[in-house]
């Protein structure tokens, strides 16, 4: 409920695709997003502007060293950014992630990382090759589990991510991208 979550934090928030839902659903919460990309954030903050959103702030800042003080958000959130980062700075992202999470505070990441069998990997795998995406197969050969836990994190939930409530995604007879819920709660 929203009494719950009244401090968001969007890593790599981008054009703010991804921070503007929370920004609509959360309209008393105070929302922010970072990105690298100052361009893409001028196009977040207006696009919050043109929806008359006055909750939501957006800053360029890189993930690993945010600025936030330490235990300010419930909730650090981020869509398809953790598969961009290389393995050494994803341990300082997932501690700046721990350390502006409030106690108890929560993690979730979208991103891909669940490969149901072999050959989805392998698929995965080419993908990433042939739209020069270097850190898709570090990310998925990570003990994700383990790094979670040894960055302080319990309650550890990773599970494939279903589009919509009606996708019956063993029925899928496609290549699928491993899209994967990847949560976590703050000791």
């Amino acid at each position: 409920s929203e009494g719950e979550v009244s401090h968001v934090l969007d890593m790599g928030c981008g054009f703010g695709k991804s921070t503007m839902p929370f920004a609509l659903l959360l309209p008393k919460a105070e929302i922010k997003g970072v990105d690298l990309a100052a361009p893409c954030l001028r196009v977040a903050a207006h696009t919050a502007r043109s929806k008359e959103c006055t909750n939501v702030r957006f800053k360029q800042a890189h993930a690993a060293e945010t600025g936030y003080e330490d235990g300010s958000f419930d909730l650090v959130t981020s869509t398809m950014f953790l598969h961009e980062i290389p393995p050494k700075v994803l341990d300082k992202v997932l501690d700046e992630c721990r350390r502006v999470l409030k106690p108890g505070g929560r993690i979730v990441h979208l991103d891909f990382w669940h490969f149901p069998d072999a050959f989805t990997r392998f698929l995965h795998y080419g993908h990433g090759r042939r739209n020069n995406e270097p850190y898709m197969q570090p990310l998925a050969e990570l003990d994700l589990p383990q790094v979670l836990q040894n960055n302080g994190f319990t309650d550890i939930q990773i599970t494939p991510f279903q589009e919509s409530p009606s996708a019956d995604l063993s029925a899928a007879n496609v290549w699928r991208f491993p899209w994967t819920y990847i949560s976590a709660r703050k000791k």
